[in-house]
């Protein structure tokens, strides 16, 4: 019990900064989310196909703490590459936002679930967060819940570091 409270403690803490102005980030989202019909966007060849993923929710993050986020991803049909650029925003309204790009693969048991892993950058915010830059990697998942109406539901977990030099 011990141990958990303090890796609990550690992971909402604030960091101190590494000598480069960086921090440590940690985010964990549970998201809700909806599959946008397939699109063909100008200057996207037909034969490549992408689907699009709003999803929204609620979790913690450092620096954060309690917030929700918000995204519209794109995911290539045949290629299964996905970017994705969040909003964060904090209890107080700050946005923190961030922008990755995943390699995404079929669950072999169940087939309205994906999983995804790969990169991300932050590429500024608001208020405290403005300007603010770092490079993460993150995973995670998503699946359809409901055929009928594209929604489901997912999680993933960001690791990284973070300048953010408006937060002096």
């Amino acid at each position: 019990m011990l141990l958990a409270v303090g890796i609990a403690v550690l992971a909402v803490a604030p960091f101190r900064a590494l000598a480069d102005g960086k921090v440590p980030f940690r985010a964990v989202f549970n998201v809700t989310n909806v599959l946008i019909p397939l699109q063909f966007p100008p200057g996207i060849d037909p034969a490549q196909p992408i689907f699009a993923v709003r999803a929204g929710g609620l979790g913690i993050a450092s620096l954060l703490g309690r917030a929700s986020c918000i995204t519209v991803d794109q995911v290539g049909y045949l290629s299964s590459l996905a970017t994705a650029t969040y909003t964060f925003t904090a209890a107080n309204g700050d946005t923190l936002i961030w922008h990755g790009e995943a390699y995404v693969a079929p669950d072999p048991t169940n087939p309205f679930r994906i999983s995804f892993e790969g990169t991300g950058e932050f590429i500024g915010g608001t208020g405290r967060f403005a300007n603010a830059t770092g490079e993460t990697t993150f995973i995670g998942w998503s699946e359809v819940t409901n055929l009928a109406t594209g929604q489901g539901i997912g999680y993933f977990r960001i690791d990284g570091m973070v300048s953010t030099p408006n937060s002096r």
